[in-house]
């Protein structure tokens, strides 16, 4: 995850906020006209998704710089990220093929699973909200927390959820 950084007139640029990376994706639950199949919780990809996301360049004014948060508030969450504040990341997830997507009857569906959902190109579209922690590195950019150094349980207190992102449109449906 990174997010470069230039002072500017007139403020800081914020360009080429980006995100590449690998993600294992699990399913948990499948269902046929609302009956679940029963997995046995072991349905996942051969190999991690490989994932792009990235965001918009932004411009944060010189006088907006004492109150980042404030001043993100007043933005459209889409047409930004930063790595503290928020915003939206979006791009696309090449998912692999699936293993391991067996039933409690024994029924292997890891075939109809990679036929029905495996491929590259995938849209996806990720939202945070103002509760990051922000580590920067030597020349003050932005770069990752460690693992497991900052998770939701150390979020600070009354920290408010992103808003919910609606289901998209499927062809045929």
């Amino acid at each position: 995850m990174t997010e470069d950084t230039l002072y500017g007139e007139g403020g800081k640029n914020m360009r080429d906020p980006h995100v590449d990376d690998a993600f294992e994706v699990r399913v948990i639950r499948v269902l046929v006209d609302g009956v679940d199949v029963g997995l046995t919780g072991q349905c996942r990809t051969v190999q991690p998704a490989p994932v792009h996301l990235t965001a918009p360049s932004y411009h944060i004014p010189f006088e907006a710089l004492n109150d980042v948060r404030a001043y993100l508030a007043t933005l459209d969450p889409t047409s930004y990220w930063h790595s503290r504040f928020g915003g939206q990341l979006s791009g696309t997830l090449d998912l692999p093929p699936f293993t391991g997507c067996t039933t409690k009857n024994g029924d292997d569906l890891s075939a109809m699973m990679t036929l029905s959902v495996s491929g590259p190109g995938n849209r996806v579209v990720f939202r945070t909200n103002a509760c990051g922690r922000e580590e920067t590195d030597e020349l003050g950019r932005s770069i990752p927390v460690p693992t497991g150094q900052y998770t939701p349980d150390l979020y600070p207190p009354g920290c408010p959820a992103p808003d919910a992102l609606p289901y998209p449109d499927r062809p045929g449906d």
